[in-house]
C-alpha cells in the first residue's frame, strides 16, 4: 500500500549444489525498432519487443531501461506510446481493453491494417499529444540492430523479500528449486542491462529458507512473463557497468 517499499534481490545459482554444468544462456540480436521525431525525448530510443508480456492480443515493445514501452491499442487498432507509472505514464497493466486506462498514451502510430505490426513499423500517420491536442507527427522508425536479448535459466534460485512501512522493516528468504527462466536486454555491447526478475512461487517453509513449489510449465520451459511490482509494472532490475579504477 501507500507508504510502503518492496524490495526483492534474485541470485542466480547457474550450477546445481554440489556441481554440475552451468544452466542454458542464449545472447543474440533482439526484434528492436528506433523511434525519432517525437517532442517528447524519452520516446525517442529504442525499443525491443517482448512477446511474453501481452497487451491487445500482440506483444508489447519496451525501452531497454524499461521505462516506456508500445502497446497495441485494440479500440483504437493503432499503437500507443505509455510508460511505467513510476515515469509519469498509466502503467502497462492499465491500458488494455476494459481497463481503467484503455488506450491511453502520449503519443499513437498510423491504423493499422491487416498485420499490425506493420503499423508500428511505419512513419506514416503517427500522432503526439501536444499541451492537451492531438498533433500530427514527422517520426521516424527505423529497425535497431544494436539491442541485444539475453535469455538463461537458473536451475535455483534465492529470492530476498524486504519490506519497509515507516520505522518497520521485515525480510523473508524464500528457495525456488525448479528451473526459472530470467531475460533482458542491453543496448550495445557495453550498455546497460535490464534484466527482468522472473515471477516469485508462493513459497512454503523448509527449515530457515522458504522453499517454493514447482512452477506451471509450458511446453519445455517456465513462463518468462516475469514478475510485477506492486504498482503492477514488470519488476526488473538495471545492471551497469562499473568503471575501472
Amino acid at each position: 500500500g501507500p507508504g510502503e517499499e518492496k524490495g526483492r534481490r534474485a541470485t542466480h545459482q547457474a550450477a546445481e549444489a554440489g556441481g554440475g554444468s552451468p544452466a542454458p544462456c542464449g545472447v543474440g540480436g533482439a526484434d528492436a525498432l528506433r523511434l525519432r521525431g517525437l517532442q517528447r525525448q524519452e520516446l525517442n530510443q529504442a525499443f525491443a519487443k517482448d512477446a511474453s508480456r501481452m497487451v491487445g492480443g500482440h506483444p508489447t515493445w519496451w525501452s531497454v531501461d524499461g521505462q516506456c514501452f508500445l502497446y497495441f491499442s485494440e479500440e483504437h487498432s493503432h499503437w500507443k506510446a505509455n510508460a511505467v507509472r513510476t515515469a509519469g505514464g498509466d502503467g502497462v497493466c492499465n491500458v488494455g481493453l476494459g481497463k481503467k486506462k484503455a488506450g491511453r498514451g502520449w503519443a499513437h502510430s498510423g491504423v493499422a491494417g491487416e498485420d499490425p505490426e506493420q503499423a508500428l513499423r511505419s512513419g506514416e500517420g503517427w500522432f503526439e499529444v501536444l499541451e492537451g491536442d492531438w498533433e500530427h507527427a514527422e517520426v521516424e522508425v527505423k529497425e535497431c540492430v544494436d539491442v541485444f536479448a539475453l535469455e538463461f535459466s537458473s536451475k535455483q534460485v534465492v529470492f530476498e523479500e524486504r519490506y519497509k512501512c515507516g520505522d518497520e522493516s521485515s525480510e523473508e528468504k524464500h528457495r525456488a528449486d525448479e528451473a526459472i527462466v530470467f531475460h533482458g536486454w542491453r543496448l550495445g555491447r557495453a550498455g546497460d542491462l535490464r534484466l527482468v526478475l522472473p515471477a516469485m512461487p508462493e513459497a512454503h517453509v523448509d527449515g530457515e529458507v522458504e522453499a517454493a513449489p514447482s512452477l506451471e510449465v509450458v511446453g519445455d520451459a517456465p513462463s518468462a512473463a516475469g514478475a510485477t511490482n506492486f504498482l503492477g509494472d514488470p519488476d526488473s532490475v538495471v545492471l551497469r557497468r562499473c568503471a575501472r579504477l
